[in-house]
């Protein structure tokens, strides 16, 4: 969960916010 944290915090662009929204699909 602490990875997660991290990454939403650098979701600043629009690649980083679809590898997150993988990631909460994957949890």
């Amino acid at each position: 969960m602490k990875k997660i944290k991290l990454t939403i915090e650098g979701m600043h662009c629009a690649s980083c916010a679809g590898n997150i929204e993988r990631s909460l699909k994957k949890v």
